[in-house]
Order: structure tokens, then sequence, then C-alpha cells
């Protein structure tokens, strides 16, 4: 594994790749908020769930390796909580997601915003990590090409069952393309993550509708 050096902080260079990525499909959002205001509440939501998730990756080294930080409390600035922490802070961060569908009853919105967060994020984190690794140029530009094509289609929203159509492509995108290629744990999980939770959160809200 890489690391950049900032400074006393040591940073893996896959985080900044990640972070962004987020950054990335952030501005994304943004910008299709203002094409469809409704998605504000849902696009708060998701960047609190994220907020939630690295606080709880970053803070869980308290937990993880107490002992450290008893004998040195700038451990919590320089430490995070580790693999443990980035699961546990993934799994808050989900739980938070769903109370909030269910108490505001914003399932599809979410999804929306969720889905294309996540094809962004992804999409941009595939880009940059085959750059650092200096994959074939022709490889970047395929990779390039999927994500636009993805973007162009998730934009226009005229889909029935759009987030479950995509998202379950981008999964088999995720297993065909991506993991052969010697992506860690970690990595999968993100790739993952995002087109599950939205078939997920789309599928409740069609079997709401027909009740």
């Amino acid at each position: 594994m890489q690391f950049i050096q900032f400074g006393a902080l040591t940073l893996p260079l896959q985080w900044l790749l990640a972070l962004i990525s987020l950054v990335g499909g952030w501005v994304t959002i943004r910008i299709f908020k203002r094409i469809h205001p409704e998605l504000k509440e849902s696009l708060d939501i998701t960047v609190n769930s994220l907020f939630i998730w690295g606080g709880v990756w970053k803070f869980s080294v308290i937990i993880f390796d107490f002992p450290t930080v008893k004998s040195q409390l700038l451990a919590i600035v320089y430490f995070s909580g580790g693999t443990k922490g980035f699961f546990l802070g993934m799994i808050i961060s989900v739980i938070y997601l769903i109370i909030k569908a269910k108490k505001k009853d914003l399932w599809t919105p979410l999804s929306e915003v969720i889905l294309l967060w996540g094809t962004v994020g992804n999409g941009l984190y595939v880009l940059l990590n085959g750059y650092v690794n200096e994959e074939n140029i022709l490889t970047l530009i395929a990779y390039a090409f999927v994500l636009i094509l993805f973007l162009i289609w998730l934009w226009e929203k005229n889909t029935e069952n759009l987030q479950t159509k995509a998202g379950s492509i981008l999964i088999v995108y995720a297993f065909v393309f991506q993991i052969p290629n010697n992506f860690n744990f970690n990595d999968l999980v993100l790739l993952l993550l995002f087109p599950l939770l939205s078939i997920v959160f789309n599928m409740t809200a069609i079997k709401k509708e027909q009740l």
C-alpha cells in the first residue's frame, strides 16, 4: 500500500483517492439537485451519513486501540480504527440512512442520490486508482466511457425501476471487470455498497406503493 505524508500525518494513498472520489460525487449531486430540487433533503441525509461513517471510523481507535490512546492521547489525531472502524462506521451510517428513509418516507429519492453519488464516486476512484497504478491508457478511456454512459442514463431519470436496473448492472460490472483487478476487500465493499443500497431502497419504495 502506498502512503502520502502530510507533515506528521501519514495517509494511505487509497484513502486520499476515495476522499477525492466522494467529493467528486458530492459535486455532481449538488449540480443534479439544481435540476431536481426535491432531492435536497435526501442529499443532506446522505452527506450526514458519510460524515457519521468517517467520524466513527476515525474515533473508533479509542475502542479498538484504547491502550495506545490511553498512553498517547494524540493517537486519536494520527490514527484511526482501521478496518474494524471502517466497517463499524459503515454499519452505523447505513442504519442512519434506513432510519431516516423510514421516518421521512424518502426511499425513492435516497435511492436516486445514493446510486448517482456511488456511480460517480466509484467511477472516479477506479479511474484515479488505474492512473496511479499506471494502467493502459485504453483501459482508462474504457472506464471513463462507461462512467459517462451511466451518468447520461441516470441523469435523465426516465427509466422505470431505474435504480434497480442500473444498480444491478453496476454490480455485475464490478464482478466482471473490477474484482479480477486485485481490488482489496475494502475497495470491493465500497464498489458494491452504493448500488446494493440503492436497489434495496428502490425495492422498498415499490413495495410500499403496492400496499
